[in-house]
């Protein structure tokens, strides 16, 4: 967790204001770090995994600064 965590710090502080992320996930985490990095989520991220034509990733959020 510690790891992503600092991934999570080093992606928010690389992103200029109103920059946005696309972070894919193999594995749904039950914590946030890019939320707790203090990233937002964007509302738009809810159906972006099933749209997904690979089909891998189990989770897939974009995040605004």
């Amino acid at each position: 967790m510690a790891a992503k965590a600092g991934l999570a710090s080093a992606v928010r502080d690389a992103l200029a204001p109103g920059g946005r992320v696309l972070v894919r996930r193999v594995v749904a985490d039950v914590r946030d770090e890019f939320v707790t990095a203090g990233l937002t989520r964007d509302p738009s991220s809810d159906g972006l995994a099933s749209r997904d034509r690979t089909a891998l990733y189990e989770r897939m959020d974009l995040y605004r600064r």
